[in-house]
């Protein structure tokens, strides 16, 4: 997931600070690369190679997934650490509005969505955790007090009211 909280925090500052209008990725699969999305290998002895997901591919999905073509981004208040919370947020052309969170310290943290104007939404993460691939872990009818769990990317996607 290093590798991935690294890709994410630099989505976010293209996106935030150098007010980016699209990201890509170029390399899509192969060996032993810690930058693809996939893995492709082949077991000694086996006939085919094998392929399997990387937590980068779904770190990017956090952003691909709920962002929208046309998509807006909003500004977002609070203080911003580079080593723990990252936020970004976007309403999506359907009225939707996507929050991405980025937890790059070691430990759990609290966040509190009250400028959203609709706080009912589900929230998704990416982490370490075995089958937290963008797996959809709440629904939430506040904002308030959402649990961002260490090391991971979170997405809150609020449905329009």
């Amino acid at each position: 997931m290093k590798t991935a909280l690294y890709v994410a925090r630099m989505i976010h500052h293209d996106l935030v600070y150098a007010d980016a209008r699209s990201w890509q990725w170029w390399r899509a699969g192969g060996g032993d690369y810690k930058d693809g999305l996939l893995f492709q290998y082949r077991q000694p002895g086996a006939a085919n190679d094998t392929i399997v997901d990387s937590k980068l591919l779904w770190t990017l999905g956090n952003y691909s997934r709920f962002i929208r073509p046309g998509s807006v981004r909003l500004d977002v208040t609070g203080q911003e650490d580079p080593y723990g919370l990252m936020c970004s947020a976007y309403r999506n052309a359907d009225g939707s509005t996507v929050v991405v969170i980025i937890n790059y310290a070691d430990k759990e943290e609290k966040i509190d969505l009250a400028g959203l104007e609709s706080k009912r939404g589900s929230i998704y993460r990416t982490s370490d955790v075995e089958g937290e691939s963008l797996k959809l872990v709440a629904k939430t009818n506040s904002g308030a007090n959402i649990a961002i769990a260490p090391r991971s990317v979170t997405t809150l996607v609020s449905t329009k009211e």
